[in-house]
């Protein structure tokens, strides 16, 4: 089934910086500004020092932050973001939906990182809820009807006092107000500003997305609020209580403004090499030049922390202004920023810094001492199918934050890559981790070649059982021995109709040919699986069952193929004189289930949108069934997408688990995409997959020429299609509406009754698949075929036990 995805880009806020024009300050004011100069300054300006001392290096670990707007499936950016010590705030407003309140979202950053930088950066804990929404002042929520806010917020920063401050513009009595409001997101205060800011002049109201972005504002610890205009040309002091206590014309050319941790009132003007720092003085008004920064690159800003810091394009610097001296703290390039992108600066707990950019990804970085790095990192070697190699961006990720460890890529042929590695791993020479897409599992379980991922799980240090889907533990063991940790995964089930196939997931082998008689003449399935154009039916017929249950004519523990009993005999005399007599028109069309001319589908559930579709597809008068087993339990096989078994003789076994670890939990692996075939696959981990489920049930509605949501006549929203399936000329041959929760519940009952993997190598069924064609050619009778097939697979026994 062809499918047709769209997927809306998250908006990148970009940081708008102002320039405009103040006033020169007068005789008397010059004088007592040189006066505190040459107390704040004892020598001459520009002088700065590189590095933050050869020892010290920043380790840095990365998380996206998704824009829960987004998430809901409306359109909108954050307006305003700050950082405190432990936490990251943001303003975000819909522009879309049902709902276009101001919402504020609460981020705790320790969550998202594990506590040794050093490591990696996977989180050791991942939640299933990155982000909080908290309650907001009911007057700063605004409207839900209208597309503006009652209250439009000016300005949006943290004071040294601790709090959350907001200055707001109330549109029906044209009053400004200045909202206090804690860390949980309650009011504190609210204080009529209108008489200290009558003569306050804002360009433009109708702002967008991001004008609240490095607010230049302040309070200090006293409580006096520091407040500029749109065009950073002239500031407000108040106090407490909303009075005036002076206004000052700001220097032409002033960038931003920060109160410090000293509680002045700081400015950066210019840019580039003209770029400075000025100082407010409390007592005369009077604006006085703190220090020059020349080396800035782009414009500079301040950051927050217990130090006077400052930020340009380049890097992030601290600043003496007794010496007047900058000294570099890290640069953007060795945390892998882009310096433009860069809203937010935090430095907390001794030089630890959280760096927030436009993208919305969120960066912690820690310094330590080249002393704490080993003098060389331990190798790790993954052995990857080249044709499927996925691996490359990871490993170079991996490497750029693991101070312990480093992997590299060893690529093996498709057509004797299995036979090669298998080789090396007899001679003791293979890889530490192995693309399971090129082993034959089976066979390397019996041998005790493969290591077992358990006890990793057991040690509570990082992702544990508890972390992943049971089913995907499950299918991925054999005998007792958790051979791989797929990132993420498919399933592979039989689709049909329930008149045909009955209500019940699971059928027996006997039922399964009952079922087959019953309908004889019919495809018997359609897929682009095989490439048997002229005996799809009879591949089929014998395929199925080996696909639910191969074990029940195979015992690896015992070395023993079982192909001479009765019941393998009758699948092949079934297959044998199959004749279709009501040929599908198109074998990997799943329509032709609803046209009576087929009698299943194996069909590939990567995604919610597929299980939606095939249900939309036929009607919702559908059954998912397993692959036939001789006792009847529903088999679904899993498809393992970043699978990876461990070398049990391996010397780099805790390295290759912090690689497994760090592929199932990168930021590019949460949404599971391959971008080449737009296909999304389930997470591996519980916490993504609920959002994945989450994310499927977010509904769509119709929308007006000005992108808003159109109501029926009883005021009710109209919800359309999220999902829709295109033939080859593009008309619509399946849509469906967004996921209920009982659509949930269904594919995840499916997905929790999946009991094989479709990962490795199974020889024995690929003798058995090969044979087959010449019985179905007519070239070999039932009893020889049976008698090939026996022989084969016992010799490979026989050789691999």
């Amino acid at each position: 089934m062809n499918r047709l995805k769209i997927y809306l880009g998250g908006l990148c806020v970009a940081c708008m910086l102002f320039a405009g024009c103040g006033q020169e300050p007068t005789q008397q004011e010059s004088t007592q500004q040189e006066s505190i100069q040459q107390e704040l300054m004892q020598q001459e300006p520009g002088q700065t020092s590189e590095g933050g001392g050869s020892d010290i290096l920043y380790f840095h670990q990365s998380r996206h932050v998704d824009n829960p707007i987004y998430a809901e499936g409306f359109s909108g950016g954050i307006w305003g973001s700050i950082m405190t010590e432990g936490e990251l705030y943001y303003l975000c407003k819909p522009m879309t939906g049902l709902d276009k309140t101001l919402r504020l979202y609460q981020v705790p950053m320790e969550e998202l990182f594990c506590e040794d930088p050093l490591s990696g950066n996977y989180a050791a804990v991942l939640p299933v809820e990155l982000t909080g929404e908290l309650p907001l002042p009911e007057p700063l929520k605004g409207s839900k009807e209208s597309i503006l806010a009652e209250e439009n917020i000016l300005r949006f920063y943290q004071g040294q006092d601790k709090g959350l401050h907001c200055l707001s513009w109330d549109w029906e009595p044209k009053k400004y107000y200045l909202y206090h409001i804690d860390k949980q997101g309650q009011e504190l205060s609210k204080v009529d500003v209108t008489e200290a800011l009558q003569d306050m002049v804002w360009d433009e109201l109708f702002l967008e997305a991001g004008y609240l972005e490095s607010s230049s504002c302040g309070a200090d610890s006293k409580g006096r609020v520091y407040l500029t205009d749109q065009g950073l040309k002239m500031l407000w002091v108040l106090d407490a209580g909303g009075e005036l206590i002076m206004k000052v014309s700001l220097p032409q050319g002033t960038r931003h403004l920060m109160v410090g941790p000293d509680d002045k009132a700081y400015l950066v003007t210019g840019e580039g090499a003209d770029s400075q720092i000025k100082c407010l003085d409390d007592e005369s008004g009077g604006i006085i030049d703190v220090m020059d920064m020349p080396q800035t690159v782009g414009v500079g800003a301040f950051a927050q922390g217990e130090r006077l810091l400052y930020r340009d394009y380049e890097g992030l610097y601290s600043c003496d202004i007794t010496q007047s001296n900058a000294e570099l703290v890290v640069s953007w390039d060795d945390l892998n920023i882009s310096g433009k992108n860069v809203l937010q600066v935090r430095e907390v707990d001794e030089g630890k810094l959280y760096v927030w950019g436009d993208d919305y990804v969120l960066t912690q970085a820690c310094p330590g001492s080249r002393s704490d790095i080993p003098a060389q990192k331990q190798k790790v070697t993954v052995a990857v199918l080249g044709s499927l190699n996925m691996l490359d961006q990871v490993v170079a990720e991996f490497n750029k934050n693991n101070a312990y460890y480093e992997a590299a890529i060893v690529e093996y042929d498709y057509f004797d890559g299995p036979q090669k590695l298998e080789t090396e791993l007899a001679t003791g020479k293979a890889p530490d981790l192995l693309d399971v897409n090129l082993l034959y599992l089976d066979k390397l379980v019996e041998k005790g070649i493969l290591a077992d991922f358990s006890p990793y799980l057991e040690d509570g240090k990082g992702i544990e059982r508890a972390d992943l889907l049971e089913s995907v533990l499950r299918c991925n063991t054999i005998d007792g021995v958790l051979t791989c940790i797929p990132e993420s995964f498919a399933l592979e089930v039989l689709v049909g109709k329930p008149q045909l196939l009955g209500d019940t997931p699971g059928w027996t082998i006997e039922e399964y040919k009952t079922c087959i008689q019953e309908n004889r003449g019919l495809e018997v399935m359609g897929s682009n699986r095989f490439s048997y154009p002229d005996h799809q039916s009879g591949h089929a017929i014998i395929s199925l069952p080996l696909e639910g249950d191969l074990e029940h004519w195979v015992d690896y523990r015992q070395g023993k193929a079982q192909f001479a009993s009765a019941d393998f005999r009758s699948l092949l005399e079934l297959a044998g004189d199959y004749k279709v007599t009501q040929p599908a028109v198109k074998l990997m069309d799943i329509g032709e289930l609803e046209e009576g001319r087929m009698l299943t589908y194996v069909a590939g559930l990567y995604d919610m949108e597929d299980y939606l579709l095939i249900n939309a597809a036929l009607q919702q008068d559908v059954v998912y069934k397993g692959f036939p087993t001789s006792d009847g339990t529903p088999a679904y096989s899993m498809i393992c997408r970043n699978g990876y078994a461990m070398n049990a003789a391996s010397e780099a076994q805790d390295a290759a688990w912090a690689l497994i670890e760090f592929i199932l939990t990168q930021p590019f692996s949460d949404r599971s995409s391959d971008t080449d075939n737009n296909i999304i696959y389930f997470s591996a981990l519980e916490s993504l997959f609920a959002s994945q489920m989450k994310q499927a049930m977010v509904k769509k509605y119709q929308l007006d020429d000005y992108y808003d949501v159109s109501y029926d006549e009883e005021g009710q929203p109209i919800e359309v299609s999220k999902y829709k399936a295109y033939d080859q000329e593009g008309h619509v041959t399946a849509e469906s509406l967004a996921a209920r929760a009982e659509d949930v519940e269904a594919l995840r009952r499916v997905i929790d009754a999946a009991q094989s993997s479709a990962a490795g190598i199974d020889s024995v069924r690929q003798i058995v698949l090969e044979e087959i064609s010449a019985l179905l050619d007519s070239q070999r009778d039932v009893d020889r075929t049976i008698e090939i097939i026996q022989s084969r697979a016992q010799l490979f026994l026989d050789e691999n036990n």
